[in-house]
């Protein structure tokens, strides 16, 4: 049996500009990824962290100053146990 020899050409000009096609997209895709998690950041160190954190009640019209629920439990909650 008789093997056949075969090369692949490669023509360089046309792989660096399949090369480009294909990672242009991807590097600006990463670009703009990168910057919107740093303006992120950046905006999220200026909020101060008692602003950030949330509380964990639902808004709640029974609510009354000392943060306790008129009425027993409050509506949204269950009681296990």
């Amino acid at each position: 049996m008789k093997e056949k020899n075969t090369e692949i050409q490669i023509n360089k000009k046309e792989f660096y500009k399949n090369l480009t096609r294909l990672a242009l997209p991807i590097a600006l895709q990463s670009l703009m990824l990168a910057s919107v998690a740093a303006g992120d950041a950046l905006m999220l160190g200026k909020v101060a962290q008692d602003e950030m954190t949330a509380d964990s009640d639902p808004v709640c019209p029974e609510h009354v100053p000392d943060g306790h629920h008129r009425g027993g439990r409050h509506p949204g909650r269950t009681v296990l146990g």
